[in-house]
Order: C-alpha cells, then structure tokens, then sequence
C-alpha cells in the first residue's frame, strides 16, 4: 500500500507500523482504485459547482477563476488511484513530479480550469482502460478475513490483549 520505511508509515509504532506494511497486499484492490476515483469524482464536481450547489470558496473562485482547493484535491485522488492500479502501491508522500503539479493547482499557478480537468480525464481516461483491460496487478476485491485478523491483532496488541 505504501511505498515508505513502516516505521514513518502511520505512526503506531514499530510493531504495527510493520504490521500494517505487511498487510498491504491484503487492503489495496480494484475497489479501492474505484473509491479513489468516485471521491475523485466529488471533488471535481463540487469544483464544478454540479454537487451540492455553488463552490463552497467563492475567495478561491473570485481570485483564479476556480475552486484550487478542490481541483487539487481532485488531481491528487486521480494520480494516486492510477498509481495504485498500475504498481499495486501508494507511495508516500507523492511522487515529486506529482506533488508539484499538484500544488502548482492548489497555488493557483494552474489559471486554466479546462487545463487541470484535461489532465484529470486523460488520467481516469487510463484508469479505465486499465479497469476494463484487467491491467493491474490488484486483485478484484480486499481480503477481507486478513484485514479482520489484522484490525483484531492491531487492536489487541495496542490495548496489549495479547
């Protein structure tokens, strides 16, 4: 799930730290590169104004024309689901070239809306293909009796139930 030392992963602790590195392969599916791209979806859809009426930063619109928070947000999302559905992992924090597009969108460096929504179709646009091609090496769904197992260990080490 993430490409990082486990020790800086989520910050547990070694013991689960490691643990949960090792349970990677259990958590990231084809399902969760569709959660990445449905939330994906949301954020640029209230970008757009299309979800839950007008932009909720007219600061942000009045001053580069658009919701850079949300076209971000947006761009970021779908970066890392083609990532995941591509390599099997996420890495942490984004890739360089990633993180600098990113956040040229979120400081309004990006001026053109139609710019920033091109590249988020052209890379869901990939996502699909590579869905519909079985293209990953994800596997269709979460293991979710290992997730079980892990969540219970997790839990029962951190309250040391052991």
């Amino acid at each position: 799930m993430f490409v990082e030392p486990p020790a800086r992963v989520i910050g547990l602790g070694p013991p689960l730290d490691h643990y949960v590195y090792r349970t990677q392969p259990a958590i990231l599916s084809r399902m969760a590169v569709r959660r990445f791209v449905g939330y994906m979806n949301s954020q640029r859809e209230r970008m757009l104004g299309t979800r839950g009426g007008a932009p909720s930063r007219p600061e942000l619109v009045a001053r580069y024309g658009y919701d850079v928070k949300y076209a971000s947000h947006a761009l970021r999302l779908v970066y890392q689901g083609l990532e995941i559905l591509r390599d099997g992992h996420l890495t942490l924090p984004m890739p360089e070239a990633q993180r600098q597009r990113v956040l040229r969108v979120k400081r309004g460096e990006v001026p053109a809306i139609v710019d920033v929504l091109a590249e988020i179709a052209d890379v869901q646009a990939e996502i699909e293909r590579r869905l519909a091609a079985g293209d990953t090496p994800l596997p269709p769904q979460p293991d979710l009796a290992r997730i079980s197992t892990w969540s219970t260990t997790a839990h029962r080490r951190f309250w040391d139930w052991t």
